[in-house]
């Protein structure tokens, strides 16, 4: 379980350099994150305080932590009054949300209804929140599900720099010959010199940390 954990905290840090150079060295520094400091920020309306204490769950999740985000993704306000549902229930954090239980169930820490989760990222895809996107991206990533596998390409394939890298890392990250044989077609399709170098490099900077059942 301990070898789980330091997975995800490695894949947290190695998403972060890609999209948060700036957030990695405090990242870095914590040794965890209790439940009591997530309810306080989650009572504010700092969304990006409230995503950042999200990512703070991804890297440090627990069994407690991860029942959290169950009652947050299940909307339990009558347990938790005094957080900011409104801001809890946006789309952008329920993006967050949807990660960090499909991290946790991966790891054994709860059961979650994987298919609600699925659809919901899937929705959140064709919308026009930007960062909620990116989040989903790494969600089907980590689902693992080869019908997915289709649409990671498509959006790789456009080469659109909000989200191509995420959609390379999820399919690197998934199991199954479907998912690299994706990301070889995408190479010989893709455009940007950059794009093509980033996908070089990416098997060999995700393969540790994929993992296979």
């Amino acid at each position: 379980m301990m070898i789980a954990k330091k997975i995800i905290c490695l894949i947290c840090v190695f998403t972060a350099l890609l999209f948060q150079p700036h957030a990695v060295v405090a990242a870095v520094v914590r040794e965890g994150i209790s439940l009591t400091e997530v309810r306080v920020v989650l009572a504010t309306s700092d969304v990006g305080s409230i995503v950042r204490v999200m990512n703070d769950i991804k890297q440090f999740n627990t069994p407690e932590l991860s029942a959290f985000a169950v009652d947050l993704w299940k909307k339990n306000r009558s347990k938790y009054p005094e957080l900011n549902w409104q801001v809890v229930a946006s789309t952008r954090v329920r993006a967050e949300l949807a990660n960090i239980l499909i991290q946790a169930d991966n790891n054994e820490f709860v059961k979650v209804d994987r298919d609600e989760i699925r659809l919901f990222a899937r929705e959140v895809l064709m919308s026009a929140n930007e960062d909620a996107k990116r989040t989903c991206i790494f969600t089907l990533g980590l689902l693992n599900n080869p019908n997915d596998v289709s649409l990671l390409r498509e959006i790789a394939e456009r080469e659109d720099p909000r989200t191509f890298r995420s959609a390379a890392i999820a399919l690197a990250k998934m199991c199954g010959n479907g998912a690299q044989d994706a990301l070889k077609s995408i190479r010989l399709n893709i455009h940007g010199s950059e794009n093509r170098q980033f996908l070089d490099t990416l098997g060999q900077d995700t393969a540790p940390y994929k993992r296979c059942k």
